[in-house]
């Protein structure tokens, strides 16, 4: 298996993995930045209120307090259903750049009927992606 991260379970197999003098891996250290940055319990929920509590009073008197991209994934579903929970009002947007699989794209289409939504969906010209992707690789 080769060497594993003292703090978690990350090892060699994992790519793009670079381990420190004390085993601790790239990933560890990603993952504890990211739980300074986005602490949890009550100071993550007092943070969430704040965001929320901001983002209704800037979207105040307008039909829409938020834009949420989405993919069609599990992630970005849930954050709509979050952000209605939440009592914010919503724009789902998706940029559909020829790529998305069928479900996603029913994916989007239930939970933003389900969650009463406006969606708005951007059609990316094809052969223009294809000409970008070519000259990024």
């Amino acid at each position: 298996m080769g060497q594993q991260c003292v703090k978690g379970l990350w090892d060699e197999s994992v790519p793009g993995v670079k381990f420190d003098e004390k085993g601790v891996s790239n990933y560890a250290k990603m993952f504890q930045e990211f739980i300074e940055l986005y602490p949890r319990g009550e100071k993550g929920l007092a943070e969430w209120e704040g965001w929320l509590k901001r983002i209704r009073k800037d979207g105040k008197n307008r039909k829409y307090d938020c834009i949420v991209g989405v993919s069609g994934g599990t992630d970005s579903c849930y954050l709509l259903y979050i952000a209605k929970q939440s009592g914010l009002r919503p724009l789902a947007v998706n940029l559909d750049n020829g790529f998305s699989s069928k479900t996603a794209v029913e994916n989007i289409k239930k939970v933003t009927n389900a969650l009463i939504i406006d969606l708005e969906t951007y059609v990316i010209d094809y052969e223009e992606i294809k000409d970008l992707n070519r000259d990024y690789m």
